[in-house]
């Protein structure tokens, strides 16, 4: 066992208030461009054996390719969402000291699933009937995150000029890693402070990356 697992483990024992845990399948998830998923296996006896499957979401070391990365902010929002029907993990503990694994990462439950990202497999280019029902499963799960009362997340930002702080981000991002000249960057920045639409009074909750944030849109779902 590596330093960093022997220190991992003992925290989870902590966590769990148990003497042991043993860590087993510490596996990365290569799907995703930002905060480090890890997937493990905890192990433990209390006098009965147990075993629960959770992941990691630790901060990359920086500078990390989307900055900024609040990890506090994710682990609120997901556990917020506990108390609502949309379908997200349950989020465990939270370490934020960065002694254990010297990043900061908190720890939610596995939820089982397949990540289609870079490629169709067959079973899936054979049934249409499948991709269909997975597709209105999708929007459904946006219709749901759309709905959510959003006056029970206070901790997020002010929705007020979303699109600009969008842009802004976006923008500095570019500037961040430009080694030269980006004439279509720069026609598409130009484009979009152009067409920037007004805000409006309806503030909603979308899906986004690294992590979901309110917006005000007036568009329909």
């Amino acid at each position: 066992m590596t330093d960093d697992h022997a220190l991992l483990a003992a925290w989870f024992a902590r966590q769990l208030g148990v003497d042991a845990v043993t860590i087993g399948d510490f596996e990365g998830v290569p799907t995703g461009h930002s905060a480090e998923t890890i997937r493990l296996s905890l192990a433990w006896d209390d006098g009965a054996p147990h075993r629960r499957e959770v992941v990691l979401r630790v901060r990359p070391r920086p500078p990390g390719l989307l900055e900024p990365y609040d990890l506090r902010k994710q682990f609120e929002l997901l556990r917020a969402l506990e108390a609502t029907p949309v379908r997200a993990p349950a989020v465990l503990w939270y370490e934020d000291t960065g002694e254990v694994l010297g990043r900061e990462f908190f720890v939610m439950e596995c939820a089982e699933g397949t990540v289609y990202e870079r490629s169709i497999p067959d079973e899936l280019k054979g049934d249409p009937v499948r991709v269909r029902r997975m597709s209105e499963a999708l929007v459904d799960e946006l219709v749901t995150i759309h709905a959510v009362d959003i006056t029970m997340l206070s901790f997020l930002n002010d929705a007020s000029d979303a699109v600009g702080r969008e842009l802004e981000h976006w923008a500095g991002e570019m500037r961040r890693v430009q080694r030269g000249p980006l004439p279509a960057l720069e026609l598409l920045l130009a484009e979009l402070e152009r067409r920037r639409p007004a805000s409006s009074e309806v503030v909603t909750l979308v899906h986004g990356a690294p992590s979901p944030a309110t917006t005000r849109s007036s568009a329909t779902v």
